[in-house]
């Protein structure tokens, strides 16, 4: 049972306006919606809604409190409620889609003496019809404190919590949460500007830095926060996620970028998302931060299906290795169930890359994962540095976000089976299709689950990646290797499908008039890909004088300076006529209008590329002169038989696209080296 305290509630009134509102003196809303608000109010909600026992506990007071407990009531929401003097308050939220949420929240009603014992009784109550079923018992004290409630108060509440046989995590800020610390509170869950607030009342000379801090040192102060005190400390991040630590360890969850709707109840949804049990501390926190992201992606304040999208996507790691000392103050005695341990049993511990906040290429160790139902574990053999892993490590990829873990150019060897698979056996070598599907989704019904309206990618945001010495993923994700081919040509089945795919989308090469912008590693492979298809004439263009001599080499007819002025005029006469198909491998603006021109009248133009920022099409020429601009995004199970049968061939050989290989204690290296311009493939050996 959850019993949750909300010392100062509210109505919710908020505004939707629209995107263009501009600088006007009145806005007009295009919605309002009016739901129950508060901490400890949208904890219970966000329980409830999950089918987690609950019961909220909160003064109402007038006919706005009276509101307040019907909503609630409707909701489902059990509620013990403590008559109040004056009137509830109501705050008002207005939002507009993609940018920040501006709340404004009321100071709320007195809250006199005699209603506070009330309410100090109601948690009571609360807490003693709790079943006695051997789960853990908490009361969440969340939110601001009322006027004429003092921080000490907060000490009674924490004493009232223990002496029942509850764990007490505070959500709250300033003296609250100073005072809730000092009382023996079990877990604080500030934000990083309520944490970098109290610690000049808690440490000797703590204190953070204003504006922007890295994950890391929020860490170690959170860490030694937790250290000092014996609390546990939940550290909401914002869009980095969260931090937890017991002062023996951190672990930071995160997920994959996103554009949220609504920024206000994340960190609600986050604290109720970690008050449920899990069966290790990792999966307790992927949940709070699959569930606090959730929360951005509804309109409303709590999210009427929290953790929908569930934890695919979400990553977790040790920030620090475990520290055996303990906390300096032990678990209460009245506590019926003590905390489960941070990793639950102990298992082995395997070493994973990740690219850190701070755009650092690091080893971490983090306890081995285990193949659930429909998954394989796969222990790693050799995992390729792709662009979008340099791109995504210096912020420049529009979906990835640090941190992450990298790693989906894959090859490996199954070592264990989750319940029901067959798509593979323990032994079998094979290779990951990254792309993670919902398989249930218009585009996957439709056979596109590349362009799934649900997609994860494993070793780009997901919670694994590859470049680690063991990982788990679907086991239907997974292709079995030829037994004749070696590890290291089938290091190239991934990156060689994306030109597979994008030279399916271009329609037949044959006889064609081909143009090729960027010499790297999948401008390389899209070569050799027009080649076996029988392009007649193939131009590659690129910036650097050593790829174009490698082009040149793997079979281009003619290679072009990127940055001439007249770039678009040696292309066309190197063909001796205009493209009909142009790759563009690179996708910024430049090498967009120059494909445009390059396929002038009736060619196609695919764009391979990830583009690293928006760019614009001269649509009058696309119109007028009916030229196809077509993007392919990374590929489908076909695509994969294809490359297989390519590398097979010889179409494609392994000595002329891997250049280096590093060990995985050296994976910083080659990121290095992937991003120097003088390699083409960087391999990781694990």
């Amino acid at each position: 049972m959850i019993v949750t305290l909300t010392p100062n509630p509210g109505l919710d009134l908020t505004y939707t306006l629209p995107p263009d509102t501009g600088d006007v003196e009145v806005h007009r809303a295009r919605t309002a919606t009016l739901e129950a608000s508060g901490k400890g109010v949208n904890v219970s909600r966000a329980l409830t809604r999950a089918g987690v026992a609950t019961c909220a506990v909160l003064p109402v007071a007038g006919g706005t409190g009276r509101h307040l407990r019907e909503l609630l009531e409707q909701e489902g929401v059990t509620c013990r409620t403590v008559a109040q003097a004056g009137e509830t308050r109501v705050n008002t939220t207005a939002l507009r889609p993609g940018e920040e949420t501006l709340k404004l929240n009321g100071p709320g009603a007195l809250l006199a003496p005699a209603e506070q014992h009330d309410l100090l009784e109601a948690v009571a109550a609360a807490l003693e019809l709790a079943p006695a079923d051997g789960r853990e018992r908490w009361l969440a004290v969340c939110g601001s404190l009322p006027p004429g409630m003092e921080p000490s108060s907060v000490a009674d509440v924490v004493a009232v919590a223990h002496r029942h046989g509850a764990r007490v995590a505070v959500d709250a800020s300033g003296p609250a949460l100073a005072a809730a610390l000092a009382a023996g509170a079990d877990l604080l869950a500030p934000n990083q500007i309520e944490l970098a607030a109290i610690l000049p009342e808690i440490l000797p000379e703590g204190r953070l830095e204003p504006g922007p801090r890295p994950v890391s040192v929020l860490a170690e102060v959170a860490r030694e926060l937790s250290r000092t005190s014996g609390a546990e400390l939940l550290v909401s991040l914002g869009r980095d996620g969260a931090l937890w630590t017991d002062g023996r360890q951190v672990l930071h969850g995160w997920a994959p970028a996103l554009t949220p709707v609504n920024t206000a109840g994340a960190g609600d949804a986050l604290l109720a998302g970690w008050l449920v049990e899990a069966p290790t501390m990792r999966d307790r926190l992927a949940r709070a931060v699959a569930w606090g992201r959730s929360a951005c992606l509804a309109a409303t304040t709590v999210d009427p299906y929290p953790g929908r999208h569930g934890v695919e996507g979400i990553s977790v790691v040790t920030l620090d290795p475990p520290d055996p000392s303990p906390s300096p103050r032990p678990t209460p005695s009245a506590h019926p169930t003590s905390p489960p341990t941070p990793e639950g049993p102990s298992m082995p511990a395997i070493t994973r890359v990740i690219v850190t906040a701070e755009h650092e290429v690091t080893l971490t160790s983090v306890e081995a994962p285990r193949p659930v139902a429909g998954e394989a574990l796969v222990r790693s053999v050799l995992s390729g540095v792709c662009g979008s892993d340099t791109h995504a490590q210096h912020g420049r990829h529009p979906h990835i976000a640090l941190p992450y873990a990298p790693g989906h150019e894959v090859v490996g060897v199954v070592d264990e089976l989750g319940e029901g698979v067959t798509e593979v056996a323990v032994g079998d070598r094979v290779t990951v299709e990254p792309t993670l599907p919902c398989w249930h989704c218009k585009q996957c019904l439709a056979g596109r689950q590349n362009l799934c309206e649900n997609l994860t990618f494993f070793g780009c945001g997901y919670a694994q990646g590859g470049m680690a010495q063991l990982f788990t993923v679907p086991a239907n994700r997974l292709h079995r290797i030829p037994d004749e081919m070696d590890d290291v040509t089938a290091s190239l089945i991934e990156p060689l499908s994306t030109p597979v795919h994008a030279v399916r989308l271009a329609g037949s090469v044959e006889g064609k008039a081909v143009a090729i912008l960027g010499a790297g590693t999948i401008g390389l492979l899209v070569l050799a890909v027009v080649r076996s298809q029988g392009a007649a004439r193939v131009v590659v263009s690129d910036v650097l004088e050593s790829k174009r001599d490698r082009a040149l080499r793997l079979g281009a007819d003619a290679v072009v300076d990127a940055r001439a002025a007249d770039v678009v005029d040696q292309v066309r006469s190197a063909l001796g006529e205009s493209a009909d198909v142009v790759f563009d491998c690179v996708a910024i603006q430049s090498t967009v209008d120059q494909a445009v021109d390059m396929a002038r009248k009736a060619g196609t133009v695919v764009i391979v590329g990830v583009p690293s920022a928006p760019v614009t099409l001269d649509l009058p020429v696309v119109q007028d002169e009916q030229v196809r601009v077509q993007g392919a995004a990374t590929y489908l199970p076909q695509d994969y038989a294809a490359s297989i049968e390519l590398l097979r061939s010889g179409a494609v050989r392994s000595e002329d696209m891997v250049t280096a290989t590093f060990p995985l204690e050296q994976a910083a290296d080659a990121f290095a080296a992937s991003t120097s311009g003088d390699q083409v493939k960087v391999l990781v050996r694990l």
